[in-house]
């Protein structure tokens, strides 16, 4: 008796359309606090204060201002 192979059928690999992909879910916005304008003024004066002494307090104080003010705006970002 002999055996008669069977041809070799490949299957077809299933299509990414075929698949459902689970919906992503939503992230938490993050929550930043708003500061006042009063509140973000002391910030920004301390934060020139910090630079001045770290440069040794020699320099223009309203480069200091200015340097404190682009630190806080970054932090909001």
């Amino acid at each position: 008796m002999t055996q008669t192979k069977k041809p070799v059928v490949k299957k077809a690999a299933a299509s990414d359309t075929s698949v459902e992909k689970a919906a992503p879910k939503p992230r938490a916005k993050k929550v930043t606090p708003i500061l006042s304008n009063q509140e973000r003024y002391e910030i920004i004066q301390k934060t020139a204060y910090y630079i001045a002494e770290h440069n040794g307090f020699v320099g223009d104080p309203h480069a200091f201002w200015a340097e404190a003010e682009a630190q806080i705006d970054a932090l909001k970002s």
